[in-house]
C-alpha cells in the first residue's frame, strides 16, 4: 500500500532586512548555489527574486529529506549546493532522491512546498497556508494580522493551488507557537478536530524530530506535516492519502 509522501515547506519573508539585494552578495552566492543555479539567478528579471525561489526550495526539499532519512538522519549534512534545484523542471535532486516543488507568491512573503516523489509514494491531499505573525502584547498595534491562505489538493508530482481565506486567532506571540496553532486549524478542517503538534524526541536530545500530528498521545498515522517560519510570516503544510 502506498505511504503518504514525505514533504517540506518554507516562507520567506521578503521584507526582511538582508533580503533585498542578496543576489549581490557573491561569497553567499558561490557558496550557496550550483553553477546552474547562479546562471538562473543572473538571467532572471528579478535576481534577488530568483535567488530566493532557489533557496526556499533547497530549505523545503532538506525538511522532506530529513524525514526520508529516518533513524539515519544523523548522517544528513544540510550543505545547501548537494540540493540541486531545476527551477525550470519544478524539481530538486539530492543524491537519487527526487523532490516536486512549487512556489507561490503573496504581498511581502514567498512560500516553497516540496514533495517527495517515489513509486510507493502518494499525496493525494496536500494543503498549505501562509499567515501574518500576530504581534505580541507590547505592541502598540493589537488587531490581529490578516492571515494569507491557499489550500491545494495534488499529486506529487504537479502541486497546484486553490485559494482559501483565513483570519489568525491563536493568542500566542512566539512564531513556533503560531506555527502550531496554524497547523492545527488546518487539520481541525481537515476533519481531525482534536490533533495536536508534537516534536518527538530526535537522534540526539539536542536535536527534535520533525513535527508529527497527534490524537490521544498517538501518532496520526499517514498524515505528514511541515513548519516555516521566517520574520512577520508562519507557514504549515499538510499531506495525506
Amino acid at each position: 500500500m502506498p505511504r503518504t509522501a514525505r514533504l517540506g515547506n518554507d516562507v520567506v519573508d521578503l521584507n526582511e532586512a538582508g533580503v533585498a539585494g542578496k543576489a549581490g552578495d557573491q561569497r553567499f552566492v558561490e557558496r550557496v548555489f550550483t553553477a546552474e543555479e547562479r546562471a538562473w539567478i543572473a538571467d532572471g528579471a528579478d535576481p534577488d527574486l530568483a535567488l530566493w525561489r532557489l533557496w526556499s526550495a533547497k530549505e523545503a526539499a532538506y525538511k522532506a529529506a530529513y524525514k526520508a532519512a529516518g533513524k539515519t538522519v544523523a548522517d544528513l549534512v544540510f550543505a545547501h549546493r548537494s540540493f540541486e534545484v531545476d527551477a525550470n523542471d519544478g524539481v530538486v535532486r539530492y543524491g537519487d532522491q527526487v523532490f516536486s516543488v512549487a512556489w507561490h507568491h503573496g504581498p511581502g512573503w514567498l512560500h516553497c512546498l516540496a514533495l517527495e516523489t517515489t513509486a510507493d509514494a502518494t499525496a493525494d491531499h496536500a494543503i498549505w497556508e501562509v499567515a501574518a505573525l500576530m504581534p505580541g502584547p507590547q505592541s502598540s498595534n493589537v488587531e490581529a494580522a490578516a492571515t494569507a491562505a491557499r489550500t491545494q489538493s495534488v499529486a506529487p508530482a504537479q502541486p497546484s493551488a486553490r485559494p482559501s481565506a483565513t483570519r489568525s486567532t491563536t493568542p500566542s506571540t512566539t512564531p513556533s507557537a503560531q506555527v502550531r496553532a496554524l497547523a492545527c486549524r488546518m487539520l481541525a478542517r481537515a476533519g481531525w478536530a482534536d490533533a495536536a503538534i508534537v516534536r518527538p524526541l530526535g537522534t540526539t536530545a539536542a536535536r527534535p524530530g520533525p513535527p508529527e500530528a497527534h490524537i490521544g498521545g498517538e501518532r496520526l498515522e499517514g498524515v505528514e506535516v511541515s513548519l516555516s517560519h521566517d520574520g512577520q510570516w508562519v507557514a504549515a503544510a499538510l499531506a495525506w492519502p
